[in-house]
């Protein structure tokens, strides 16, 4: 069964985002590079929330996006996506499905599928309701000290 991997940078004191969203604070260092390269090998799907999806799909398929780090857009861009969003209606990213609502039996249904692990990258709501309801196998936090 595919399992669900959230992978998250927290500040020590536990806030995903800075007050207004942002997100500078979150330090790349080898050791996060490294582990991103090992998830990314075991995952074939990943999930977004609608703020994380936005943030995402306006990068990642951008020469921007491309050439920040070429293996990793290839992989995201290619990759099925969910979002879950009760706001949007349709995802212009390719490989992406939106759903409105987020079901126990959709999720299990999906872990279900063939392929490889599904992976979640910041969407702290995503995170907290699939918590809930039971269904993160995996999480790995990575924290800036300097912060």
């Amino acid at each position: 069964m595919r399992k669900i991997l959230a992978f998250e940078n927290v500040t020590l004191d536990g806030y995903m985002a800075g007050p207004n969203g942002e997100l500078d604070w979150a330090v790349r260092d080898d050791e996060v590079t490294e582990y991103s390269k090992e998830g990314q090998d075991s995952t074939d799907m990943f999930l977004f929330g609608r703020v994380t999806y936005d943030m995402m799909a306006s990068f990642w398929p951008t020469p921007m996006g491309k050439s920040a780090n070429p293996v990793f857009a290839e992989a995201l861009n290619n990759a099925h996506k969910m979002v879950f969003s009760t706001t949007l209606k349709k995802a212009d990213w390719q490989n992406t499905e939106v759903a409105q609502e987020i079901s126990k039996e959709k999720i299990l249904k999906l872990k279900q599928l063939p392929g490889k692990n599904m992976m979640i990258f910041g969407s702290g709501t995503l995170v907290e309701q699939l918590t809930k309801l039971g269904l993160i196998d995996e999480s790995h936090l990575s924290s800036n000290q300097n912060v």
